[in-house]
């Protein structure tokens, strides 16, 4: 008995030992109680920055070439419309938005080239996505769009892209039948019940369609042609003839935008040399330098207000000034400058107005059966308008009017219309 007690004790011992050497508490010993070590806190990865998408770049270089040419910087605008253009090719909607303002900032910048180009993009455009109708814009903006196609872009007419878009779309082609290769069939396996219940089962996989985008539409330059006024629609016979008005004023505009600033009464003489710089007042062509100055010019009318005259002509700096009239002040004040030449660049030389009227014109007996065109707007033969029942032309512009015949050469005569005018109808007289 004391024998087994020995050996009992010997192997408790030997146990205790054992645990003692692990780094375990032995039987019967507490373990010592401590504070708990949290694990070591993982460094925090930074969620990766967000790269602007090229279409936020783009559609952001839109709007602010629109807040450039709204606040009347419209070189500035050019550019930035012009990098939008680009990046807007895969959007055709949001591409014809950003031609409109493009073509009227390069317009008012002076750059007639690039304007015209911009109109022959515009009119691709829309050849292949017609969206005229849609575009947000605002009636100011659409107005000198359009005046601006009638006076560059003749053959451009925006009341065709408005029927195209009511137009159906044309049914879509079946879609060509896929080859597919002709297997012999493969005999099916047999299988035991529990492994197809055990089997998982595998969906197909999804494939999303393709998206599908327009390509760039290619633009083909070519030499711009010369410069054309405003088109102007002729009145039918017998409509009661109306005073051509004076230009109508606009709102304010800031000061910093203007090279000068001029106050006047109801009428200004513009003796701004080259005397073949076209102006432009309020956004409308009215004619050259020469047909309103003091040179066997007329003064231009206005109305009261504040007005933005801009001079142009290629090769020269562009001229801006903030006209005030003021039945107060002297009339026919002179606004007198000299364009900067900045390069040689050759232009068309318009004559002098051959005819000045306050608005009415008639064609003599001999120009019967003649076609009548009214700066590009065909308004029919020249027997519809009589002195009885003449043609109506709105003041103070000058017009192109170009009469032609099948099988002779075309006669353009430049007719200046002004209420300051003395005569009140003029005949045109002329050989084809």
């Amino acid at each position: 008995m004391n024998r087994f007690r020995f050996f009992a004790a010997t192997a408790a011992v030997a146990v205790a030992l054992a645990g003692s050497a692990a780094g375990a508490p032995g039987p019967g010993v507490a373990e010592p109680a401590g504070p708990a070590v949290p694990p070591a806190p993982q460094p925090a990865v930074p969620p990766p920055a967000s790269t602007p998408s090229p279409d936020a770049f783009y559609e952001g270089r839109l709007t602010i070439g629109e807040q450039a040419l709204s606040a009347g910087r419209a070189a500035e605008a050019a550019d930035d419309l012009r990098v939008a253009s680009f990046g807007l090719l895969d959007r055709p909607e949001k591409l014809s938005r950003c031609l409109v303002w493009l073509a009227v900032a390069q317009q008012r910048a002076g750059r007639i080239a690039d304007a015209e180009a911009t109109l022959r993009r515009f009119q691709a455009v829309q050849a292949l996505f017609p969206s005229w109708g849609r575009l947000a814009l605002a009636p100011e903006m659409k107005g000198e769009f359009e005046a601006l196609a009638r006076q560059r872009l003749p053959g451009l007419r925006l009341e065709d892209l408005r029927d195209a878009e009511r137009r159906p779309a044309p049914a879509p082609a079946p879609p060509a039948a896929p080859s597919v290769e002709v297997r012999p069939p493969t005999p099916p396996v047999a299988e035991s019940p529990a492994r197809a219940a055990a089997a998982p089962v595998v969906a197909p996989p999804v494939v999303a369609p393709p998206v599908l985008r327009p390509a760039p539409v290619p633009v083909a330059l070519e030499k711009p042609p010369a410069p054309r006024p405003l088109a102007v629609r002729a009145a039918a016979p017998g409509t009661a003839p109306a005073a051509a008005s004076a230009s109508s004023p606009v709102a304010p505009v800031a000061r910093g935008f203007f090279d000068r600033e001029l106050r006047t009464g109801r009428s200004v003489v513009f003796e701004i040399r080259p005397d073949q710089a076209r102006l432009f007042v309020d956004g409308r062509y009215v004619g050259v330098s020469a047909d309103w100055g003091g040179g066997g010019g007329r003064p231009f009318p206005l109305a009261s207000g504040e007005h933005a005259v801009r001079a142009v002509l290629p090769g020269y700096r562009e001229l801006r000034l903030r006209v005030v009239a003021d039945p107060s002040n002297a009339p026919g004040t002179i606004a007198a400058a000299e364009l900067a030449r900045l390069e040689r660049r050759s232009f068309r030389r318009i004559p002098r107005a051959e005819y000045v009227t306050a608005g009415r014109i008639a064609f003599a007996p001999e120009l019967r059966g003649a076609e009548v065109a009214v700066d590009g707007e065909p308004t029919g033969e020249a027997d519809r308008f009589t002195p009885s029942a003449p043609m109506l032309l709105t003041g103070p512009a000058v017009h192109d009017v170009v009469l032609s015949k099948p099988g002779r050469p075309a006669r353009t005569i430049r007719i200046l219309a002004s209420p300051t005018a003395g005569s009140g109808l003029v005949v045109v007289r002329t050989n084809l």
